[in-house]
């Protein structure tokens, strides 16, 4: 009769579960992350290539003013959310959508209608979902 190898069948469900495990971890960080990464590269808060200078009629003396005084709400309301024992969490994603939540809400009138510009028409369907809380 054959002895069956047990330490061998337990390495490889292992090294199994350890790659489902490693799966599992990146779909997560592509599903949360992915829609941050949107953005054109390198573009500043107000800068021409923005998306607020894009996709809103906004002065450019005005935005920068308007940036951060949202800025500053919603760095205050994620902190505030995340509680003190979270100090140190990493936020600029999670502040830099509610910056342009609020923007939307505040300027959705002001809104520049441009069909060719795929930037702002990804950026106005993300506005225009609907919120998970």
């Amino acid at each position: 009769m054959n002895k069956i190898d047990w330490k061998a069948i337990l390495y490889g469900t292992g090294l199994a579960f350890g790659f489902l495990i490693f799966v599992f971890v990146l779909y997560v960080l592509w599903q949360n992350l992915m829609g941050y990464l949107d953005e054109p590269t390198g573009a500043q808060p107000c800068d021409s290539s923005s998306v607020e200078s894009r996709c809103y009629n906004i002065a450019s003396s005005n935005c920068p003013t308007i940036w951060d005084r949202y800025e500053k709400d919603c760095k205050a309301q994620v902190q505030a959310s995340l509680g003190p024992a979270r100090v140190t969490a990493l936020i600029g994603p999670t502040v830099k959508a509610c910056v342009y939540r609020r923007i939307d809400q505040t300027l959705h009138s002001a809104r520049k209608l441009v069909p060719e510009d795929p930037v702002c028409i990804e950026h106005f369907k993300k506005m225009d979902a609907p919120r998970a809380e």
